[in-house]
C-alpha cells in the first residue's frame, strides 16, 4: 500500500507559495500561521489514525487498543514483546491447525532449537533442546494449544535446563538421582523434586490422596484426620488437623478451594490450614464436582441423595428429584450442554443445569452406572456388568451401544480420547467419539491406578504396590518399572503435575512425595481400578 508523505511543516509550506511581494511580511506570516495551525493538527491526528494502528509501529496504549481487539492482554510485557505474541494471536486466529501453521507460531514465539515429532494416533510433540522458564513454555503451551486443530492432540515438552544438563532413567529399571536436576521420566514425564515427610499419607495404595490450587499449595491427606499442607509448592510439608476422624480421605481443589470427604462428611479449607464441615450426607460421599461458577455438587451412596452448593461449596441443600431412589455413584459438569450429569444405580441417568432440580434421563442401559466421563463434545456412561455403554451430546438425550468392555470400572477423558477400564478382564481401552473402543495392550500384571499424560503417556500403578508400568505409546506396549522392597501409597493430580508417594518397605512413617511434571500439557484425572 503506498502512502502519501506525511507533512509535518504546513506553515513554511504555506509561506513559500506566498508570492514574491508578500513574502517576509510579519502580518501575512502570521496569517499563514494560524490557517496552518488546524490543519497540522489534523495532518498529524490522522497519520497517527493511519500508522499507530499497525502492530509495527503503535506503542503503548495503541498497542494495548490492539490487544483487545484480539483479546489478547499485555500480562506486564514490553512493546516489543508484546508485539510478538500479537503478531502470534493473528496467526492462531487463522490457524487451521496445520503444522506449518503451528511452526510459524512457535518461530514467533520461540527461539532457538526445538524437535517436532508425530505421536500416535493423531498428536504431535514439540520439544525445546535449551533452558526455558515456566512463564515461556505456559505461553507457548497455551498458543498452540489455540491453533491446534480440533481432535488433534499436542504436548510442548521442555525443560528450565539444557538438553546437555538434564538427567534421564538409567538404562535398568532403577532411578538415577542427580543431587542438582533431580530426575526424568523417559521422553515426558519430569521429576521436579523429593521431599521426605514424617508422616506418610493415607495407608494403602489409593488416589486422591492429593491435591494442588493455583497459589502451588499442595494438600495431602493422612489416615488419621490430619493433613499434610505446602505451602511453598512441594518444598516443605506441615501437618494441620482437620476435625475428621481416623481413616481413608479423599481431596479434590474445586473452585481453588480444597474440600475433604471423609465418609459422609465434607470438609472445607481455603489455604488447607483451617477446615470448616459444610456437609454430613445421609451415606457415604461418592463424588463432586463444579461448573467452574460457584455450584457444587456431591452425591452419596444415599437412596436419591445429592447435594448442591451455590456459593462455591459454603453451605448444601439437598437436590430434588431425578433418580428414582438410586444410589448415586458419579458426577460430571458437561461443559458442552450446560449441564451437571449424574449417574447410579438401575442405569440412572439424571441432568441438572444448577445441582438443584434434578431430571431423569432415558438411558437405555441398566445395571449400575459407575463409569462416566465429560468430553469436549460427548459424555460417556458406563456399567459394570453387561457391556452396556451411553453417550450424549447434550446431557439430556441418550444413546446406548454395545462395548467390548464388559464391566466399566472407570471411563476418564484426557482431553482427547477416552479411556476405559475393564474389570473383568483388567484390559484398557481407548476410544476417540466413546462409542467405538480399541483395546491396548494388558499391562504386565493388574493396574491399580492409571494416569493419562497429554503426549499419550501412560503410567499405571501395579496392584502390589511395588513397582508400576510406562507407556510412551498409548498402552501398546509398557515398560516395567520396580521400586521395591518399597511401595506407594498412592497417586494425586493437579492438573499438570502429578504427585506419588513412596514409602521404604522398613520406614512406613518416611515416604518420598514426587512431583512429576506433564511438560505444557493437562494430565487426565487419575483413573481407580
Amino acid at each position: 500500500m503506498s502512502v502519501v508523505p506525511e507533512r509535518i511543516d504546513f506553515a513554511d509550506y504555506g509561506k513559500s507559495l506566498l508570492p514574491g511581494i508578500f513574502r517576509g511580511k510579519t502580518n501575512w506570516e502570521a496569517w499563514i500561521d494560524v490557517i496552518a495551525a488546524p490543519m497540522q493538527r489534523l495532518e498529524n491526528a490522522l497519520f497517527d489514525l493511519l500508522l499507530l494502528r499497525a502492530i509495527s509501529t503503535a506503542v503503548g496504549k495503541q498497542l494495548d487498543i490492539i490487544g483487545q481487539i484480539l483479546n489478547e492482554k499485555r500480562l506486564g510485557t514490553d512493546d516489543e514483546r508484546y508485539r510478538i505474541r500479537l503478531r502470534a494471536k493473528i496467526l492462531i486466529l487463522k490457524s487451521s491447525g496445520t503444522l506449518p501453521q503451528l511452526l510459524a507460531i512457535l518461530e514467533l514465539l520461540m527461539a532457538g532449537d526445538y524437535e517436532v515429532r508425530p505421536a500416535y494416533p493423531r498428536a504431535w510433540v514439540i520439544e525445546a533442546h535449551q533452558a526455558t522458564t515456566d512463564a515461556q513454555a505456559e505461553e507457548l503451551a497455551r498458543a498452540l494449544s489455540k491453533a491446534r486443530a480440533r481432535g488433534i492432540n499436542g504436548q510442548f515438552i521442555w525443560s528450565d535446563v539444557d538438553d546437555d544438563e538434564s538427567f534421564l532413567f538409567a538404562d535398568g529399571t532403577t532411578l538415577e538421582e542427580s543431587t542438582t536436576q533431580g530426575f526424568a521420566w523417559p521422553d515426558s514425564l519430569t521429576l521436579l523434586r523429593t521431599t521426605d515427610i514424617a508422616d506418610s499419607p493415607s495407608g494403602g495404595t489409593g488416589t486422591g490422596f492429593a491435591a494442588r490450587n493455583s497459589a502451588g499449595i499442595w494438600v495431602l491427606t493422612q489416615d488419621d484426620g490430619n493433613v499434610l499442607v505446602s505451602t511453598d509448592d512441594g518444598e516443605t510439608y506441615t501437618t494441620y488437623a482437620t476435625g475428621t476422624g481416623s481413616g481413608n480421605c479423599r481431596v479434590d481443589c474445586l473452585l481453588d478451594r480444597f474440600f475433604i470427604t471423609f465418609l459422609d462428611e465434607l470438609w472445607v479449607s481455603d489455604d488447607g490450614q483451617t477446615w470448616t464441615q459444610v456437609l454430613i450426607a445421609a451415606a457415604a460421599i461418592n463424588d463432586l464436582a463444579t461448573d467452574g461458577g460457584t455450584n457444587v455438587v456431591v452425591v452419596s451412596n444415599g437412596a436419591n441423595k445429592v447435594y448442591f452448593s451455590s456459593d462455591s461449596g459454603d453451605s448444601f441443600s439437598p437436590g430434588t428429584g431425578g433418580f428414582g431412589g438410586s444410589t448415586i455413584f458419579r458426577v460430571q459438569w458437561f461443559d458442552a450442554g450446560g449441564v451437571f450429569v449424574a449417574s447410579g444405580g438401575s442405569g440412572k441417568i439424571a441432568s441438572s443445569p444448577d445441582g438443584d432440580t434434578w431430571t431423569q434421563q432415558s438411558s437405555g442401559i441398566s445395571g449400575n452406572v459407575s463409569g462416566l466421563a465429560a468430553g469436549s463434545s460427548v459424555i460417556v456412561a458406563g456399567t459394570t456388568s453387561g457391556g452396556n455403554l451411553s453417550t450424549s451430546t447434550d446431557g439430556l438425550t441418550w444413546s446406548a451401544s454395545a462395548a467390548p468392555i464388559v464391566s466399566f470400572i472407570v471411563i476418564v477423558f484426557d482431553g482427547y480420547r477416552f479411556w476405559g477400564t475393564d474389570g473383568s478382564s483388567d484390559e484398557i481401552y481407548t476410544s476417540v467419539d466413546g462409542v467405538n473402543w480399541d483395546a491396548t495392550t494388558v499391562p504386565p500384571s493388574d493396574v491399580q491406578a492409571l494416569v493419562v499424560a497429554p503426549d499419550l503417556t501412560v503410567l499405571a500403578l501395579a496392584d502390589s504396590g511395588t513397582e508400576f508400568y510406562f507407556s510412551g505409546d498409548a498402552g501398546l506396549s509398557w515398560t516395567t518399572i520396580d521400586l521395591s522392597p518399597g511401595y506407594f501409597f498412592g497417586f494425586g493430580v493437579a492438573d499438570d503435575e502429578l504427585l506419588l508417594v513412596h514409602a521404604d518397605a522398613s520406614d512406613d512413617a518416611s515416604a518420598s512425595i514426587y512431583e512429576i511434571h506433564a511438560g505444557g500439557g493437562s494430565l487426565a484425572a487419575v483413573v481407580q481400578t
